[in-house]
């Protein structure tokens, strides 16, 4: 299952994650109908010296993706992708990263499709010259950021959020192919819609359920069998030399897929 978002007041409001102001990851599944500058809010956190924010398209090119971290007083911590790295229509995984000790670069962006395996974008534009701000008491949301009046609109199928955590290109990867389980340290892991349309039920365990508002139901990712099929078929799936197996308490896709990755 997935979200179909429509509107600016379609959104899920998980409140207050806390980001901190050294490491985080999050993950998106989703299938955008717009990638121009007037429909872009994939999420975002309002906080005391700016907001997250997490865009489909940056406001000046059709299919960029902007990553922005909120700053203390002066200096950009944020990241642009190139112009068309998103398309409309098409289901893709996009993962933001964000790692202040990381002297290359703070802000990364990944993306991969389902018939492409996730890999850093290209960059129109980077920089690194501020100093991370404290979150505040604000919340994490899906659809919008509570400060703009643009929308994101099409399907979300998951949103993954890792703090004080920034995963390597290998655990995107697995992130991506359903290996990766919800003990592994995530604040929010939430497979969209499969609780109804009153409240998002957080599996990571930390209790972040989000509140829902306005969003129906639509088709899940076609990558495979429903999230949590007792009857999924196990795939196995070799990564940088390990294996695993499709399982209920690993992501959101059981299915039929093999080969090897990375």
């Amino acid at each position: 299952m997935s979200f179909l978002h429509n509107a600016i007041t379609e959104q899920i409001d998980f409140g207050n994650l806390s980001l901190a102001t050294n490491q985080f990851t999050v993950l998106h599944w989703l299938e955008p109908d717009n990638v121009d500058a007037t429909y872009r809010q994939i999420s975002g956190e309002v906080r005391a010296a700016g907001k997250i924010r997490m865009m489909t398209s940056n406001n000046t090119a059709a299919g960029q993706m902007l990553f922005q971290v909120p700053q203390d007083v002066t200096g950009t911590i944020n990241c642009t992708a190139a112009t068309n790295t998103m398309t409309a229509n098409v289901w893709q995984f996009i993962v933001f990263r964000f790692d202040n000790s990381d002297g290359t670069q703070k802000c990364r962006i990944y993306r991969g499709t389902l018939t492409s395996i996730a890999a850093e974008v290209s960059y129109a534009s980077s920089s690194d010259t501020g100093t991370p701000a404290a979150s505040n008491s604000s919340s994490f949301l899906v659809g919008k950021d509570d400060t703009t009046s643009f929308p994101y609109t099409g399907k979300s199928a998951s949103t993954v959020v890792y703090n004080n955590k920034a995963l390597t290109l290998n655990e995107i990867i697995q992130h991506q192919f359903s290996m990766m389980p919800k003990t592994t340290g995530s604040v929010l892991w939430a497979e969209h819609g499969w609780s109804g349309t009153t409240t998002q039920v957080d599996y990571s365990g930390q209790g972040n359920n989000g509140t829902i508002t306005g969003l129906t139901v639509s088709d899940h990712v076609p990558l495979s069998n429903p999230f949590g099929s007792v009857n999924s078929t196990p795939y196995v799936v070799a990564v940088s030399g390990a294996t695993g197996k499709s399982n209920p308490l690993y992501g959101c896709f059981g299915g039929s897929l093999q080969g090897a990755i990375g």
